[in-house]
């Protein structure tokens, strides 16, 4: 399996097959759903699903996907539990039962939204890094969460409560690693050949085989001469924080993937990330940060090994200005340590990784084209 079988729109949703039934409402207002291929997809940090139809677009390697069919809108309980095992997979097959809120709502008809209650799933992981999941809810609210229900119920008519919309679908490696950023080794991991310059791609120009994703997790950049600058994002509730390698040169993998070759210095630099980039272009599309004293970060130097830790330094200061373009992002930066001189460089976070690592992106490319 390569990167280029993933199952990727450029909105970075992700596609799986399976199979979508909801029962038709009662009162009419939801016509009946059965399909084959799945939509899941990212909003506001919580994952939604949809029935969809799909063709890859031969040029560009990406699906061109349509969805009219109602949207699943998980709670933040089953979304984390689906996010955990699509990105790191189930060793054995585990169920689950919550009766948490959810909502079902008609992209026709912004007006239609009914209760989810009862949620039952079943995850596991299958060959070849897929993983299947199976997911069903209650078409109705939950009466111990909803004393007055908080829409209209267009399943509850006569009392018929044991009607349920039921999702099944299987991901697979690919699109995992993509999407989810899973790590999976049944994407071959031998380098094809010598390390070679990045592709320059664009907004308009964007290729799915060409997304610089490493088989660590880690995502690239590229320098204006085409070498690669090896980046990471930390993520928790109280902090965040991103990681610069020098420039380098990566290898492509007979995967797709790339890997990275380590470099040093390695710039750790403090509180945020591509989705508080994202949030803070939304007025402009130039951005900068500036961090000074005990949060700006630290700088390791070498790497450590049995012999002992590697040399690290805390940064008295580190600044980062972003620009928004048809090539992608646009990252300069320096950073100060204690007892060495400045560390500058630039590179830019093309598209292709753009959507995948920050939905909030695609809100922008609109303003990014004129």
């Amino acid at each position: 399996m390569h990167l280029h079988d993933a199952l990727l729109d450029e909105q970075g949703s992700a596609y799986a097959a399976g199979q979508f039934d909801l029962p038709a409402s009662p009162d009419g207002a939801y016509p009946s759903v059965s399909g084959k291929l799945v939509r899941v997809r990212s909003e506001s940090g919580l994952l939604t699903l949809a029935a969809a139809r799909a063709h890859r677009d031969l040029r560009s390697g990406y699906l061109v996907g349509k969805s009219s069919s109602p949207v699943v809108y998980l709670n933040s309980v089953v979304s984390d539990i689906l996010k955990d095992a699509l990105r790191f997979g189930e060793r054995r097959a585990s169920t689950f039962s919550f009766d948490a809120k959810g909502a079902l709502r008609d992209p026709a008809g912004e007006s239609n939204i009914q209760d989810l209650s009862d949620w039952r799933g079943r995850i596991e992981s299958l060959g070849e890094d897929s993983v299947r999941v199976e997911l069903s809810a209650a078409l109705s609210p939950a009466p111990a969460l909803d004393a007055v229900p908080s829409t209209r119920q267009h399943w509850n008519a006569g009392g018929i409560n044991s009607l349920r919309l039921r999702v099944a679908f299987s991901m697979d490696a690919a699109t995992r690693v993509l999407a989810m950023r899973a790590h999976s080794r049944a994407l071959p991991q031998l380098p094809l050949a010598k390390a070679a310059p990045l592709a320059r791609t664009t907004i308009d120009a964007m290729r799915l085989k060409s997304t610089p994703i490493g088989s660590g997790g880690g995502i690239f950049g590229v320098t204006d001469d085409g070498r690669s600058v090896e980046l990471y994002e930390g993520r928790s509730p109280t902090n965040s924080s991103f990681v610069i390698h020098r420039p380098g040169r990566a290898v492509r993998t007979a995967s797709g993937l790339l890997e990275g070759t380590n470099e040093f210095p390695r710039i750790w630099l403090e509180g945020f990330d591509l989705d508080t980039v994202a949030r803070s272009l939304r007025r402009g599309l130039t951005f900068a940060v500036a961090v000074s004293g005990s949060s700006a970060g630290e700088v390791d130097f070498t790497g450590g090994g049995s012999d002992g830790p590697g040399h690290s330094e805390r940064l008295v200061q580190a600044r980062c200005d972003f620009e928004l373009t048809r090539d992608g992002l646009i990252v300069v930066y320096e950073a100060q340590p204690e007892n060495a001189q400045p560390l500058r460089g630039q590179f830019t976070v093309p598209w292709e990784v753009l959507i995948i690592r920050s939905p909030l992106f695609v809100r922008l490319r609109d303003r990014v084209r004129g």
